[in-house]
């Protein structure tokens, strides 16, 4: 559906999603809400475009909390991105996706904020927290900006795979264990 908007909602799934855009979902606005899966996506957005999301939250125990999958121009504003065992936020082929005040935490071994094959989207005043795993990453994709973000992890804080002209801006990166930053394959990254 085109122009939906969902307010003070609560979607629960055991096994399915919580909340789920799916499919020319476009100009939709998401405020107040809260998505939760025990063995699924939170919140999902497959082939959704700008839609607004503001004070929403996802919760999964074992799976992405927030999964952004062909989904481009779309805004999270105080998007908060919990999971047990799983990623926080996952971000997969989705383009110009601006992300302020939001945060992507998991207390597995996995990704707190993950991208892949994904371009030109924006972090302000971002966190991404892991108990044992990775804070931020990275792979193939490039153009990405990341502004006062705090990634702090016992792995690697930002491992950044294949992504060029990747910028980090007055960024607090701390590792426990592994390195603050770890590159591979990176031509064109900058950190400031």
């Amino acid at each position: 559906s085109t122009n939906a908007n969902l307010t003070n909602n609560t979607g629960i799934g055991n096994s399915g999603y919580g909340i789920y855009l799916y499919g020319l979902s476009d100009n939709c606005s998401l405020t107040d809400n809260l998505g939760t899966s025990d063995d699924n996506r939170a919140i999902a957005l497959y082939h959704s475009n700008n839609a607004i999301l503001i004070n929403n939250t996802a919760i999964s125990n074992s799976n992405y909390a927030l999964a952004i999958i062909s989904s481009s121009n779309n805004t999270f504003i105080n998007t908060s991105a919990i999971s047990e065992s799983g990623r926080g936020m996952y971000i997969l082929s989705s383009n110009n996706n601006n992300f302020v005040n939001s945060s992507g935490r998991t207390y597995g071994y996995d990704y707190s904020i993950s991208l892949f094959s994904s371009f030109n989207n924006t972090f302000t005043n971002s966190s991404g927290i892991n108990e044992y795993g990775k804070g931020v990453y990275l792979r193939e994709s490039s153009d990405n900006i990341f502004v006062n973000h705090i990634s702090i992890t016992s792995g690697y804080a930002i491992s950044i795979n294949s992504s060029n002209n990747t910028l980090f801006k007055d960024c607090i990166n701390i590792s426990g264990r592994d390195y603050h930053v770890y590159y591979a394959s990176n031509p064109g990254r900058s950190i400031n």
